[in-house]
């Protein structure tokens, strides 16, 4: 298909018109000029000729000093083009940069965790290096900090400086998404990526960053500056000072690294980078501007002639107009091409960010401000079943369950009402998604809010956290279950009973706290071995659980220690009458594995609130009851009376 002529810019049609215009004025001056070889004229019509030429030579003047603004305006229009497009690669290099960082940070999570709870761990500090290393081919050095400048995994050859502390701490404390900085190493400059890292499920934080080479930033300037322009890149906190030029960092630019006051006075554009504390500035040649302006104001020296010399000087403007057009499209021409190219290269980069997102194995969902999907990558496709046809364009609340899309929609439309002054433009959170077949499970997300034409949309990298939540709560059920009897932990204990003391004092109850103390254990355990004991106590859980509701919390705390919780409104009866079914349950027990046994149980009572508002108070008023209880014989009970001291 033939590709359309692309329409001129107005500057670079206009001198078309004048060429018509000049040739006009030489064909009627050619034309005069034969009148007046073929008659004399009266010495009025001389006159008239004479003011004639000097009005024409005026307006020519004139024109000529119009024309060389004009193309001083071009050189300002094209300088800014070059700029503007070299603000888009390196925006879209740091990006693409930025998105390789963070993805990695997110995959090696799990190292990074590591390395976080041991920093002497080499094997998982090698391993994150090697990784990242073979998914940034670019990169030559590794490192994470923690949050005060502490370098947890060092570079590979020392190359961080110790000014990267600093940067550390700066960044920290700003909390932004990402930073680019230039550091001087062993071998000259080069920069580094920063993100931040927030373990939530391990409490770290810190900092993860990785270091690149200054020669693909070098090449973007080198490629993109004009004939007679230098693009740098500027520390804007330093004025002046030169970070990276588009022969490399200072130690490979042949001048001062600072620019001279007339320097600075010379920049022709300024474009603050975003993410970064440079400035990328068009510094053009000393005198350039007037050397064009003088440049295209001379070839009207030519046109001056022509009205003095008449036809002798034609010849010559003409030509001098002809090469002048021809050097201006040839000049618009490698614009076009440069603008190809450019455009080519933007192409490539979103091709590879685009490959970037659909391979990585996290499910990548971005929303509009409508919350109606964007992007479904292949992540998110694995994840929850739908293919991205199917809800391209649908509302977000068809991944989530119904119960929860309400207050789904709530959030994100408070997240996205929130100045980013008070809230960073990312958070984390655990949500539940829903598949397409209908199976609920829980995943984490990571969120971010992003400006784009002046309307926010969300992208969301969710995963799976199933596995983990499992893996949670059997961590949980150790740390707080007896591993023998599986009943609750003396921690767990504690827990409970402070629970169950808010309540009471919540809502104005009663509970009874019961310390039970196993009578003739240490003779069984002495007589049949410590296997036989271990039955015997599992025996007597089953036992407590069997005469006890499922409301109350039954607990070993120890040996043959065992406390119970009951939350109810008893009677000082209805209690005595619940120790006896305990006691006498207790006393039951007669045979372990074939072993005869004879054990009995004494109890310990003390009452909330009578005997305590507190759980020492309580536990050490049963421990005291527990203490009569044992002098009254055992394979009894004793309630507190408050005498026990006595």
């Amino acid at each position: 298909m033939k590709r359309p002529r692309r329409k001129k810019p107005q500057a670079l049609r206009q001198p078309a018109s004048q060429m018509n215009s000049i040739f006009l004025m030489a064909t009627t001056s050619r034309r005069i000029h034969k009148m007046l070889r073929k008659r004399s004229f009266h010495s009025l019509f001389g006159y008239i000729a004479l003011l004639s030429l000097m009005l024409v030579l005026v307006g020519v003047v004139f024109e000529a000093f119009r024309e060389a603004e004009r193309v001083r305006q071009s050189e300002y229009t094209y300088a800014d083009r070059s700029l503007e497009l070299a603000a888009e690669r390196l925006h879209t290099y740091f990006t693409l940069l930025r998105t390789q960082v963070l993805l990695a940070s997110y995959r090696e999570i799990e190292l990074i965790r590591a390395i976080f709870s041991d920093p002497d761990n080499h094997d998982a500090v090698e391993q994150l290096q090697r990784r990242v290393s073979n998914e940034l081919p670019d990169a030559f050095a590794v490192t994470l900090a923690s949050n005060e400048g502490e370098l947890l995994v060092a570079d590979f050859d020392g190359l961080v400086g110790e000014i990267c502390v600093d940067n550390i701490r700066q960044f920290a404390d700003t909390g932004g998404e990402y930073q680019i900085r230039v550091h001087p190493n062993a071998f000259g400059y080069h920069f580094d990526v920063m993100v931040p890292v927030n373990d939530e499920l391990a409490g770290h934080e810190g900092i993860f960053f990785v270091s690149f080479h200054l020669d693909q930033i070098a090449a973007i300037l080198q490629d993109s500056q004009l004939p007679g322009h230098e693009l740098m890149l500027l520390l804007e906190p330093v004025a002046g000072l030169i970070e990276i030029h588009s022969h490399g960092g200072r130690d490979a630019i042949q001048r001062e690294h600072t620019l001279a006051e007339e320097e600075s006075s010379r920049i022709m554009h300024a474009r603050h980078l975003d993410g970064t504390m440079w400035k990328l500035v068009d510094l053009p040649a000393p005198g350039l501007l007037d050397e064009k302006y003088y440049q295209a104001l001379s070839r009207y020296y030519g046109y001056i002639l022509l009205l003095l010399m008449m036809i002798v000087s034609v010849i010559y403007t003409l030509r001098r107009e002809t090469s002048y057009l021809g050097h201006l499209e040839e000049i618009n021409e490698q614009l076009e091409h440069r603008v190809e190219e450019r455009t080519a290269e933007l192409q490539s980069a979103n091709a590879r960010v685009t490959a970037i997102v659909d391979n990585t194995s996290d499910a990548i969902i971005s929303i509009d401000p409508l919350q109606n999907i964007r992007l479904f990558n292949s992540g998110a496709e694995t994840l929850f079943g739908y293919r991205a046809s199917e809800v391209i364009g649908h509302p977000l609340s068809q991944l989530l369950p119904p119960e929860s899309r309400s207050a789904h929609a709530d959030k994100v439309r408070q997240f996205s009402e929130e100045p980013t002054v008070t809230r960073p433009k990312d958070a984390r959170a655990e949500i539940y998604g829903m598949r397409k077949d209908g199976t609920i499970f829980p995943a984490e997300a990571s969120i971010c809010k992003m400006d784009v034409d002046g309307e926010q949309y969300f992208t969301a990298f969710v995963r799976d956290v199933t596995e983990r939540k499992r893996e949670e709560e059997r961590i949980l059920s150790m740390a707080m279950t007896d591993a023998l009897t599986g009943l609750a932990n003396r921690r767990y204990f504690l827990i409970k009973l402070n629970d169950a003391l808010a309540y009471a004092a919540r809502y104005d109850t009663r509970l009874a706290l019961l310390l039970i103390d196993l009578d003739n254990f240490k003779a069984v355990n002495d007589q049949h071995g410590h296997q036989v004991g271990d039955q015997l106590l599992i025996r007597v859980a089953e036992c407590l659980r069997e005469i006890l509701r499922e409301s109350d919390t039954i607990s070993r705390l120890g040996g043959d220690e065992f406390a119970v919780i009951i939350n109810a409104n008893l009677t000082l009866e209805a209690l005595g009458t619940v120790a006896d079914k305990l006691v006498e349950g207790v006393h039951r027990i007669d045979e372990v594995d074939g072993h005869p046994v004879q054990v009995g149980a004494t109890l310990g009572i003390s009452l909330y609130p009578e005997h305590g508002k507190d759980a020492d108070t309580l536990i050490a008023n049963a421990d005291k009851s527990l203490y009569v209880a044992k002098g009254m014989g055992k394979n009894t009970y004793h309630i507190y009376a408050g005498d026990e001291n006595g």
